[in-house]
């Protein structure tokens, strides 16, 4: 039997299954079909749902002792559905209305389903046509999937209806009293709307501001100080300059002992970072010179201010700041100009109070979006590290220039890149934005069907990309390969390898590349299905589209696309679009070798076009990665084919291999050292790592702690040092930051309950309790983080009733 989400029964009128439906009029039971029908259907009445079966019963005109078949029916029922305004039908999707009554633009699953199915031609013979074509007209109904998901086989659009899922919790309006109010002939009379409109003084949205108590977020522009070339836009006056032909010239530096003082100054360039006091200092002084005291209202209003900067500076990159804690402890009163005329501050009613509040909060967030994100913008570079994920790092922008300048001129200089016109860049359908009106989408957005292409192939053919895993995949691979071992009963040591890759994305070699693609597409044309996903949230309906991605010979069904979905919920209702589009391979190709031939690359106003390597910021970056090693793997890696005991990992460019045997560990690390520059990339021997010549009890890789003797998946705690987690920890300063605490502790635990380390069917017990241990304790690290941000805020307290429970 189907499992019905609790959501279904709020949000339509009835939820009935075949026998229910029909009253106990169809036996289903005198029929296979039927009864595995009647299992696998769900039909579903909405709410002041409109009866469209009556004007069918008008424009048919069926004989009901002699009814027709049902594909003649259907054709018929698709032409009234047509001809009606109001009636929509996902019978129909796909269909066109012809000359000669309805034709079919593309494939209908329900409408195939209905013609073909046995089922449905017995329940057609059982209640006859007007029964039937009720039933498709005024209700709908939803077949189950095997991953507890729906698709929808008839009636109006679900994406298109106006559902609640909960009942409205409005009071409802008090009855008139029959007896007499004696204030009633002292209230306030009722005004019409060009009354309410003459008298109002200051426009509705504003109004309703004062009585809404929402909290305005300020968020720090997150494309600010991306830019290089910060020496083209100083504000300085240029410096005057010497003469071509003046002694000075010759005690200048060369041109070689610069960079080589500049590489040197750079070995930690985040030591010539500014800290966070400093930019917030200078950005106090601006403020200081621009606004004059008499703003803010007092000197206590101004040093409020400035600790808001000082938390807006210092925050992280996914991190916000609320009205909330930047008007905290601010005296409004101070403020003479949102005084009334008559200068008596302390007679203000509550709404007055309100709306001068509401106009220092828009006041505010200008001084915070349009004032101190500029200086910013000018002033500063902002930009991040890998090592320390959300953390902010603010340089001037002279001592950017200078940490960056050697880095560009050895890219521009090296072989890499040549200098190209920037009208060839209109050319491309990958190019930049142009500078007309006429928009263009982003290369992104392009690429999208070529990302679900590869994956496709992927799928169907897994040895065009060798040993590449993704992190659900991992758990599978190791399991099988850990079974594999325990049938050998060997107490020797695993030998691991693992191989890092130097600069793996601007090296690979474009040729390779682009051959191993041709050799991977196998159809001359893909075809592109278009379907929605429904969820029926707290709110209603949520929607989102996905792709059915085959071949003409090869199309996967709804079932069988389901079950490859990620994070599709249960009770989720799928309806199929039945609209579609198609890409021959050619245009694929061409496609992808302007994504990867044709790059282009923009520093300072010249536009460079990349000869080796791909483009990091592009969706397909790691699909290529994944193909282009796949074609070395088949090619030179196929002698690990005879170690039936080995296995090889790959996550992107990372290699790890794992066998008992130690000749071909040691003959996989040299053949990846002395193969490797081939295909134009080499290996990076300073991050390569293995137990070959040493003894490690545990061996690092992807952030986890693999045992040598018995395979057991720990977590690597070493990784998470105090700094690395108090930059990856992001806090929610809202108005319900114990609530925020604990949904985000629960985040970070769930996060490390993955079955590669707690299945116990992997890993040995003192193992699984060991990953707990360090689970719990980097969430409680996370925690004592977290709990010091929120009381450093402004406004924060500790309620240690809710902290100790």
């Amino acid at each position: 039997m189907l499992t019905i989400p609790t959501s279904y029964y709020s949000a339509f009128e009835t939820i009935q299954n075949i026998e229910e439906y029909f009253e106990g009029k169809v036996n289903v039971d005198r029929h296979v079909e039927l009864v595995e029908l009647s299992k696998q259907i769900v039909i579903l009445t909405v709410h002041n749902a409109k009866c469209f079966s009556m004007q069918w019963q008008a424009f048919s005109s069926v004989d009901v002792n002699h009814p027709p078949e049902l594909s003649i029916l259907l054709h018929k029922l698709g032409q009234f559905i047509f001809s009606s305004r109001d009636c929509k039908n996902v019978l129909v999707s796909g269909y066109t209305l012809g000359v000669r009554g309805i034709c079919e633009s593309f494939i209908n699953t329900a409408m195939e389903e209905l013609k073909t199915k046995k089922a449905w031609k017995l329940l057609y013979q059982s209640v006859g046509p007007i029964a039937f074509c009720k039933l498709l007209l005024d209700h709908i109904i939803l077949v189950g999937l095997p991953s507890g998901s729906f698709y929808q086989l008839s009636g109006y659009p679900i994406n298109e209806l106006n559902i609640l899922t909960t009942p409205s919790r409005k009071r409802d309006a008090p009855e008139p009293s029959k007896t007499i109010d004696s204030k009633e002939y002292i209230k306030r009379p009722r005004l019409s709307r060009r009354q309410k409109k003459r008298m109002r003084t200051i426009p509705e949205s504003e109004e309703s501001a004062v009585y809404k108590k929402k909290s305005i977020e300020v968020n720090i522009d997150r494309s600010i100080g991306y830019t290089s070339f910060s020496h083209q836009r100083s504000i300085e006056p240029p410096p005057m300059l010497l003469p071509k032909n003046h002694i000075l010239h010759e005690s200048r530096m060369k041109r070689k002992d610069y960079i080589k003082q500049c590489l040197e100054m750079n070995k930690d360039i985040k030591s010539m970072s500014l800290s966070y006091g400093q930019v917030a200092f200078f950005l106090k002084e601006q403020l200081k010179k621009s606004i004059p005291l008499e703003f803010w209202g007092s000197q206590h209003n101004f040093d409020v201010i400035f600790r808001a900067i000082k938390h807006f500076v210092g925050r992280n990159k996914n991190e916000k700041i609320s009205m909330h804690e930047i008007l905290h402890q601010f005296k409004i009163k101070d403020c003479q100009w949102l005084s009334p005329a008559s200068g008596k501050a302390s007679c203000l009613v509550p709404s007055d109070l309100g709306k001068r509040k509401t106009v220092l909060m828009q006041a505010l967030r200008w001084v915070f979006h349009d004032f101190i994100s500029i200086f910013i913008r000018y002033f500063f570079y902002v930009t991040e590290f890998s090592n320390e994920a959300s953390k902010l790092f603010y340089f001037r922008k002279d001592v950017w220039y200078r940490i960056t300048q050697p880095f560009i001129t050895t890219v521009i200089h090296s072989n890499n890149y040549h200098l190209i016109n920037p009208s060839d860049i209109q050319s491309l359908k990958l190019g930049t934005q142009s500078s007309s009106m006429e928009s263009r989408p982003s290369a992104n957005r392009m690429l999208e069907p070529i990302l679900q292409t590869l994956n496709f192939e992927r799928e169907q053919h897994p040895e065009s990309v060798g040993s590449a895993v993704q992190y659900h995949q991992l758990f599978d691979k190791l399991k099988n390969y850990k079974q594999k071992l325990r049938r050998l009963n060997s107490s020797k040591s695993l030998y691991f390898v693992k191989v890092d890759i130097a600069s793996c994305f601007d090296t690979i070699d474009q040729d390779v590349l682009l051959q191993s693609l041709k050799d991977t597409l196998k159809s001359d044309k893909y075809i592109y299905r278009y379907i929605h996903i429904c969820n029926l949230s707290s709110g209603g309906i949520t929607t989102k589209g996905s792709k059915i991605i085959g071949t003409p010979d090869r199309m996967e069904s709804l079932s069988e696309h389901t079950t490859k979905l990620k994070n599709l919920n249960r009770g989720a209702i799928i309806i199929d679009q039945n609209r579609s589009y198609s890409k021959q391979m050619n245009e694929i190709l061409e496609l992808l070798e302007e994504n990867i031939k044709r790059n282009v690359v923009q520093i300072g106003n010249n536009f460079y076009q990349r000869k080796r390597g791909i483009p990091q910021g592009s969706c397909l970056s790691t699909a290529l990665c994944d193909f282009f090693f796949g074609a070395f793997e088949n090619n030179n890696l196929s002698f690990l084919k005879e170690d039936s005991n080995g296995l090889l990992l790959r996550y992107v460019d990372d290699f790890l291999y794992i066998s008992p045997y130690r000749y071909y560990a040691q003959r996989f690390l040299e053949t990846m050292i002395t193969e490797l520059p081939s295909y134009g990339v080499e290996v990076n021997q300073d991050k390569c790592f293995s137990n070959l010549d040493q003894d490690i009890k545990e061996f690092p890789w992807l952030g986890y702690l693999f045992n040598t003797k018995n395979l057991d998946v720990h977590i690597n705690v070493t990784s998470y040092a105090f700094l690395d987690i108090q930059s990856g920890t992001t806090v929610e300063y809202n108005k319900q930051p114990g609530k925020a605490l604990f949904f985000s502790q629960m985040r970070s635990i769930k996060h490390k309950l993955q079955d590669i380390l707690v299945n116990p069917s992997f890993n040995s017990r003192p193992a699984i309790i060991r990953n707990l241990h360090d689970n719990f304790y980097i969430a409680a690290r996370k925690l004592e983080i977290h709990v010091s941000k929120i009381l450093k805020s402004p406004g924060g307290r500790y309620n240690a009733k809710f902290m100790l429970g």
